[in-house]
């Protein structure tokens, strides 16, 4: 009885888009929940420097990087396109022969460690006024 039951109730491949699609759905609703649930805990128990504006703006942060996070724009890639992208990234890999993936810096640490500038990175240089950020900038560019 146990067994037939487990063979009636066996998800099928067949439907494997649908269910992967709501267990994600339901995977965002939770954390939306979360993020609910702390906005209404920290607006009872705010401390007392952290005014109305700061608590929606960390409101507005966390429920946009949700938005952003909880996306699904995918779907399933063949196995033989996803075998040619990974060939062709190992083959550039490959012919690079340890040289750098990216852009130079010309400074030898940050490229060893970055490997270079990528086209898909966003560098953001942040500092106190007076730091150095356009020198370093300037260094790069040059």
């Amino acid at each position: 009885q146990y067994v037939v039951r487990l063979a009636v109730e066996a998800v099928t491949v067949v439907n494997a888009t649908d269910y992967g699609r709501a267990i994600y759905d339901l995977a965002t609703r939770r954390a939306l929940i979360t993020v609910g649930e702390d906005m209404v805990n920290i607006a009872y128990d705010a401390p007392v420097d952290m005014s109305p504006s700061d608590q929606i703006e960390d409101a507005e942060r966390r429920l946009f990087e949700l938005a952003e996070t909880g996306r699904y724009d995918g779907g399933f890639e063949s196995f033989t396109d996803a075998v040619k992208t990974a060939v062709d990234m190992a083959n550039a890999a490959y012919m690079r022969d340890g040289h750098l993936s990216g852009v130079a810096t010309g400074l030898r640490d940050l490229d060893r460690r970055m490997g270079g500038l990528q086209s898909s990175d966003l560098i953001i240089i942040a500092g106190r006024p007076g730091m150095g950020k356009t020198s370093l900038a300037t260094n790069i560019a040059f």
